[in-house]
């Protein structure tokens, strides 16, 4: 497996550095570190600014590149001049690469679940899977056990996060829930359930897959009718106090299968976990 991880020096990018450390791979991947600058003429002493930068950039691979080595990931280090959206892009094509990571860029405290355009764009038009990972506020969120939800709703989409989510060693702490939504009328009381016969064979579907995967962690399951499936299922995620979340690529035709269906750009936007964006590797 190779994977591609963005770093620009942010507190963003520094928590997915560390969250990547965390995640139980079966296998540990290459990982290549990309960092993307825009070039300019001098800095406040004089030197040219893209040297500066680049020397500045090399010091945070370095730091980056020693801290996942010593985890036990293979790493190399490349920096391009450009736009960081086609930087990443590019170069994910060009390594072919299995998995992009990169943080969510937060504008502030108040709005800290707002994605930053880079994120967005590249999790919107990425030809293999994403993960988006949210900065943590706790100082203990090396040590945070995971809390992984999947949105399931039984599509060839939603099928490929499982299969993703469940080719990871989760660690016997961590724990599992699949989610099943049903989108319910306006005009039914949210205390009514529209339609118990689906919601029977959705739960038999979900402890069936339950009964097949093989993990050593705890499994879950929901089953639920809501007026806005976006909305139960990041209300679900609160709930859960997820901390993991993975959506399928729900692009609705060829045309735009390369772009999120508008529940899962919904939560993409709205959670404050961090998201896997699961698709099938599409580069070539």
């Amino acid at each position: 497996m190779h994977l591609l991880l963005a770093i620009d020096g942010s507190q963003a990018s520094a928590a997915a550095l560390h969250y990547l450390a965390r995640l139980p791979f079966a296998a540990k991947p290459k990982v290549t570190l990309v960092t993307a600058l825009v070039g300019s003429f001098t800095d406040d002493v004089g030197l040219p600014l893209g040297e500066a930068e680049e020397n500045a950039a090399s010091e945070t691979a370095a730091e980056a590149k020693a801290f996942l080595e010593s985890a036990g990931f293979q790493c190399e280090h490349v920096i391009e001049y450009g736009h960081a959206s086609k930087i990443i892009l590019d170069k994910g094509k060009e390594l072919d690469v299995d998995l992009i990571v990169l943080g969510a860029h937060g504008h502030s405290a108040a709005y800290r679940i707002i994605l930053g355009s880079t994120a967005n764009f590249v999790a919107n038009h990425a030809r293999c899977p994403v993960l988006v990972v949210r900065p943590h506020e706790s100082p203990d969120a090396d040590a945070e056990k995971f809390k992984v939800l999947l949105a399931y709703d039984m599509s060839a989409q939603a099928k490929v996060a499982l299969q993703q989510m469940l080719a990871f060693d989760w660690p016997a702490d961590a724990t599992l829930t699949l989610a099943t939504f049903f989108e319910k009328p306006q005009l039914i009381d949210e205390e009514d359930v529209y339609d118990a016969e689906t919601l029977s064979e959705a739960s038999k579907t979900l402890a069936e897959i339950r009964g097949k995967a093989k993990v050593k962690c705890s499994t879950d399951q929901i089953v639920r009718e809501a007026k806005h499936i976006g909305d139960g299922l990041r209300d679900l995620s609160i709930e859960k106090e997820t901390n993991l979340l993975f959506l399928g690529d729900t692009g609705k035709s060829a045309l735009a299968r390369f772009f999120l269906g508008s529940i899962s750009r919904h939560l993409l936007h709205h959670v404050q976990a961090s998201t896997w964006i699961a698709r099938e590797k599409q580069w070539k």
